[in-house]
């Protein structure tokens, strides 16, 4: 289906562009049954084309440009050896005497059922060499994003993603039926909105695809061990002998000897051997998650897969400032004469001392030897610099900001913890906060001396000197043990979600990163 593109530009007209696809990916059918295609729309200059994806077949044969748009029925002895049997469309025949004498290729059983090859393929579509293809970041389409980067990286295809905030933002009040199209406009007019997907986007998908098997072999082996549970117990007091030993004894007897139980052990133990291979292939893994004693592969495995993509979470100065800025700094620094004395001052330097503080040093030496007006110059020019690195850290913050209201471990606008309260929209990632309280339980049960424990340890104290008596308030009693303990892990999880976005931001720049550590300012 074609039909003419609202928010075409008619200054391109004449050039040649590649083609632009929106993608709204959907679970195939409801509970209801009810019929829920992926959309597809292609946009092509003026053209405009909406393709409907009906199940995991056709988004892999879209993936690998061969999706059928038109057919035509078949030819007389004609060779159908070169085609798709999925792409073929058949006729009942009533009788298996219809058969004799076709073709082989025209012919398909199934059972007792015979069928005749009635149409092929005409034309195809699907991702062509060029094209930029825009998604949503996440989600059930992570498979399909990962076949059309891949096969994308072969022909010069491009695949971006967009966070699902955004584009919701974008479509505001408009329906979500039309995101396939909304996609395909936003990432020819805003391109910033998007994140391309490049070999670590493929790395992350298999993780958060083997983290999610290994949760549902998890999760079966647990049913499992309850269903022969519920079994044993059934069975031992519907006997007439009183059993050896007592219950849990002849539930451990089962289980032993179950073979049902023991494959899914197995399958269990499988999966997460595939997981922690995965995730040491994934440089952000390597860098930032493994270095954090008590963060296991699985912990690890669930924080990521929730996050989807760190630099969502990311926020810059402003470019535009930053640059005037350091256009500034340069001019003063080149009107006062910055580097005829840098010369004068190499004996304070230090290996590793950055050009603020050779700055400094210089505009120091200019007004000893009476030089004020070029040491006034070069304040001017250190304000510049200080003002670059005072918007580089609200970034930063506002980053972590981000970041811990996502893991919903931030404080809300009146100064409360975030948890779920009655009239509250608890709108952070659950699987991500889950993740950070497991965590805690590593720091705070089994690993009380990493650095992380120490600083949830040192944090409980602080707390409880803070807080040295349990106080009633409105009823209900504070301080107590347990609540400066949940103080203490949470507000231990605060400092290590801030310190990872600060990582996030680091890496981004390709610095190297080695964990996520305790900051090193007192504990608060």
């Amino acid at each position: 289906m074609s039909h003419p593109r609202s928010f075409y530009n008619p200054n391109r007209e004449g050039t040649h562009m590649p083609r632009t696809i929106g993608i709204r990916h959907r679970v195939k059918q409801t509970a209801k049954g009810e019929a829920r295609p992926t959309q597809v729309c292609i946009v092509e200059g003026e053209k405009v084309t909406l393709l409907d994806l009906g199940d995991e077949q056709a988004e892999l044969d879209f993936a690998s440009g061969i999706f059928p748009t038109a057919h035509r029925n078949v030819e007389e002895r004609e060779d159908l050896t070169k085609v798709k049997r999925h792409h073929i469309k058949w006729r009942k025949l009533t009788s298996v005497d219809q058969a004799h004498g076709l073709p082989d290729s025209h012919v398909r059983q199934d059972g007792r059922t015979y069928y005749r090859a009635h149409q092929i393929p005409s034309t195809y579509d699907g991702l062509k060499a060029h094209d930029r293809v825009a998604m949503v970041l996440g989600g059930s389409g992570d498979s399909l994003a990962y076949a059309l980067t891949r096969r994308g990286k072969s022909i010069d295809a491009s695949v971006y993603r967009i966070p699902p905030s955004k584009l919701s933002i974008a479509r505001g009040e408009g329906n979500k039926d039309d995101d396939a199209d909304l996609l395909a406009r936003l990432l020819e007019e805003t391109p910033e909105f998007f994140y391309s997907s490049d070999n670590r986007d493929l790395a992350l998908i298999t993780v958060r695809e083997l983290y999610r098997a290994r949760m549902d072999a998890m999760k079966a082996r647990i049913a499992c061990e309850q269903r022969l549970r519920q079994l044993v117990i059934g069975e031992t007091f519907r006997s007439d002998i009183y059993p050896e030993g007592d219950v849990e004894h002849a539930f451990d007897l089962r289980k032993a000897n179950d073979i049902v139980l023991q494959n899914l052990e197995r399958e269990e133990a499988a999966r997460d051997r595939q997981l922690a291979k995965a995730l040491e292939g994934l440089d952000i893994y390597q860098q930032l998650f493994k270095q954090v004693e008590g963060l296991g592969p699985s912990a690890a495995a669930r924080i990521l897969s929730a996050i989807v993509d760190y630099r969502q979470f990311i926020v810059g100065p402003d470019e535009a400032e930053m640059q005037r800025l350091y256009e500034e700094s340069e001019r003063l620094e080149k009107e006062g004469n910055f580097e005829a004395d840098i010369g004068r001052i190499e004996d304070k330097l230090t290996k590793g001392d950055k050009k603020f503080r050779t700055l400094q040093l210089v505009r120091s030496y200019k007004r000893r030897i009476g030089k004020g007006s070029e040491a006034a110059l070069l304040d001017q020019a250190i304000a510049c610099h200080k003002t670059r690195a005072q918007m580089r850290h609200k970034a930063r913050q506002k980053t972590a900001a981000k970041l811990k209201a996502f893991c919903g471990v931030h404080v809300l606008e009146d100064g409360r913890f975030a948890r779920k309260r009655s009239g509250q929209v608890a709108n952070w990632n659950p699987d991500a906060r889950q993740g950070l309280y497991l965590l805690a339980d590593q720091w705070s049960i089994y690993r009380p001396n990493s650095p992380w424990g120490v600083y949830l340890n040192q944090m409980k104290a602080n707390l409880r000197q803070k807080h040295p008596a349990v106080e009633t308030v409105e009823g209900k009693k504070r301080y107590t043990d347990g609540h400066i303990f949940k103080m203490a892990r949470w507000r231990t999880l605060t400092r290590f979600v801030e310190q990872m976005a600060y990582a996030f931001c680091d890496f981004d720049k390709g610095k190297s990163v080695q964990g996520i550590r305790p900051p090193k300012s007192q504990v608060d």
